[in-house]
């Protein structure tokens, strides 16, 4: 394992520019997951992986969705950790880095709404919680009865108070909420199966192009290695 380790390593600095980062402040990179939570410190995780293998200071903090995009036009932070390929239509100069962050099913959830998810379509008869900045759940769910709110935690909170019928989130988000004291699991359901499954990826300033590259690459490699797989298993 050292040995493959070592030659995925050594391929990675082969294929991807040495970059140069003078900034004394880390390049920031925005996830709307609340950092107290097991999604928080899995990203941060690998971050800091990704960080040591490019050289370059990276550090993830919590911002809501919305707020992310818009100081991301602004240039206020350098990156936004985890976006559906689609935001490229939103922020077209931003760079896209090309390996996913993640991939993962979206579920529905509810308190008493008990039916079979069978599409988008399925959700049609319900109050949709949706949250403010979710590019994908928005645009899909443009022609539905949807209440936007600002953040996943408020979303559950509305979700168990009876405020809307159902909310669509992944999995991991989604538990890492629900796993806090002021919620019983047994009040709020998962239903079966997936209603979609999402590739992310984070995007970056276009100043930030080369460490762009070298950040998929460095991703890649996690991956390829075992160790990306290893930080979703092994974080509490």
């Amino acid at each position: 394992m050292k040995k493959k380790l070592t030659y995925g390593l050594l391929t990675l600095l082969l294929l991807n520019p040495i970059i140069s980062w003078s900034a004394d402040a880390p390049l920031t990179i925005a996830t709307s997951v609340k950092a107290n939570t097991l999604a928080f410190r899995v990203g941060e995780k690998v971050i800091n992986q990704v960080s040591q293998l490019i050289k370059v200071p990276l550090k993830l903090i919590h911002l809501p969705a919305d707020r992310a995009s818009h100081l991301f036009s602004l240039g206020s932070i350098d990156a936004e950790f985890s976006r559906v390929s689609d935001y490229q239509k939103i922020r077209p100069t931003a760079i896209k880095g090309q390996e996913p962050i993640s991939k993962f099913p979206l579920y529905v959830f509810s308190t008493d709404k008990m039916f079979s998810v069978e599409g988008w379509h399925s959700l049609k008869p319900y109050r949709i919680l949706t949250v403010k900045g979710w590019i994908f759940t928005r645009d899909t769910l443009a022609n539905f009865n949807t209440v936007e709110v600002e953040s996943p935690f408020q979303a559950l909170r509305m979700l168990k108070a009876g405020r809307g019928d159902v909310f669509v989130a992944d999995l991991f988000s989604a538990n890492s909420i629900l796993n806090e004291v002021e919620f019983d699991r047994g009040d709020i359901k998962r239903l079966e199966k997936p209603i979609a499954v999402l590739d992310t990826y984070t995007f970056f300033l276009a100043k930030h192009a080369d460490i762009a590259k070298a950040y998929s690459g460095a991703l890649a490699t996690l991956k390829r290695e075992g160790l990306y797989q290893k930080i979703l298993r092994e974080t509490r």
